[in-house]
Formats: structure tokens, C-alpha cells, sequence
């Protein structure tokens, strides 16, 4: 490490303070949301460090976790907010297009365990519900197991109502739910990080025409 300001100005503070101070991490550009301890950074050398934003927990979808890393890549790596904005816009347009192919369709799977027996679950969550339906297929499971569902196009308003197990999902029988990945999924997780630079939803969203049952 080169940076002597940095070493004498910890040196100082550890002789005069009841603090005991030591480098951990130089980052080159860090971006904070606003949040207590959800922060990202990248190094000198160009690693990026991203701590307690959703790229790191279990309940998004790949594509979510995917889109929210490559915005944060672009932010930090090339400091150009609006080039990310137009990354997610561009993802946004896809989805929207109907055009969700068999590899797209394998980044919406969100991944749930059953860590018990389906009735010792007092609510019904998505994840218990889809499990329960393909139980009528043949589907065996146990606590503890991990599943894939989709939300597709179907039933209520009740996100429980519109989970399918990813093994019964048929692209003939079933239409992706491209609202909620859209709303739930891409736009939370970019918001974390495009927010910081003003960005709206509505921005995100303009100019996105999303398909219709007249236009298929």
C-alpha cells in the first residue's frame, strides 16, 4: 500500500485517541445509498465490494440480482449513471416485448426451501402454494428442499395465486407475469442504487409499451 497521508493521518489518530484504526479497504469510488451498511465500492485494482443490497440476498430472481450488479458496475467502474438508467430501460423494453425466451425465463425463477411441513406454514406463502399444486402431479418434496417458481399470468391479485413450480411451467399453457418482475423485481433492486442519482420508476419506465392480448 502507497499512501502515506492515509498512514500518517491513522497513525495520528491512533496516538491520540483511544481507537486502534487499520486499513481495510481502498476503494477508488463508493457509492452509499443512504441506508446503514448498504454501500458499494470499487478498488484500484477494480474489484467491486457490494455489501447489503439485494444482489446479496436469497429472495430475487437471477435477472434482479444480475441487472442490480452490472448497474452498479457501470456506476462505480465508468461513473455514468445515465448509461445504467439506459441498461435498465433496455431490460425493461425486453421484457415487455413478450418475447421471454427458454434462457430468460431460467433468470426469472425465484428460489425458495420449504423448511417444513407445507401444513405447519400458517399463511400460504407463493413458494408453499406452487408446491402444493404440482403435489397433484406427482411432485414429491421435503423440508428443507429448495424450489423454483415462476409468477405467471393467472388467478387473483394474491402473488400466491400466480406462483407456479418452474417444473410444471409450460411457455404454450403460460404467459410470465412480466408486471410483477418488472415492478417487484428490476425496478426495487435498480432503485437502491439509481435513486442516489434521482432517478425515478416513471423514468425507467417511460417509453415502454408492454404487450397485449391484440398484440400477439
Amino acid at each position: 500500500m502507497n499512501h502515506p497521508k492515509l498512514e500518517e493521518f491513522i497513525k495520528e489518530v491512533n496516538s491520540t485517541l483511544p481507537l486502534e484504526l487499520e486499513i481495510e479497504t481502498i476503494f477508488k469510488r463508493v457509492l452509499f445509498t443512504g441506508v446503514k451498511k448498504r454501500y458499494a465500492g470499487v478498488t484500484e485494482s477494480g474489484e467491486i465490494y457490494i455489501r447489503g443490497l439485494e444482489v446479496r440476498r436469497g429472495d430475487w430472481c437471477e435477472l434482479a440480482k444480475e441487472v442490480q450488479e452490472k448497474v452498479i458496475e457501470i456506476v462505480l467502474k465508468e461513473g455514468n449513471p445515465e448509461k445504467a438508467k439506459s441498461y435498465v430501460k433496455d431490460i425493461i423494453k425486453k421484457l415487455s416485448s413478450g418475447n421471454i425466451t427458454e434462457d430468460l425465463v431460467e433468470k426469472l425463477v425465484i428460489y425458495k426451501t420449504i423448511t417444513r411441513s407445507l401444513d405447519e406454514y400458517v399463511s400460504e406463502q407463493a413458494h408453499v402454494r406452487a408446491v402444493k399444486e404440482a403435489l397433484k402431479y406427482g411432485f414429491k418434496y421435503r423440508p428443507g428442499m429448495k424450489v423454483g417458481i415462476l409468477i405467471i399470468k393467472r388467478g387473483g391479485e394474491k402473488l400466491s395465486e400466480k406462483a407456479i413450480l418452474y417444473d410444471l411451467y409450460d411457455p404454450e399453457k403460460h404467459r410470465i407475469d412480466v408486471e410483477y418482475y418488472i415492478d417487484k423485481q428490476i425496478i426495487p433492486a435498480v432503485m437502491r442504487v439509481l435513486s442516489v442519482f434521482n432517478v425515478s420508476e416513471s423514468e425507467l419506465k417511460s417509453g415502454v409499451k408492454q404487450k397485449t392480448l391484440f398484440d400477439l
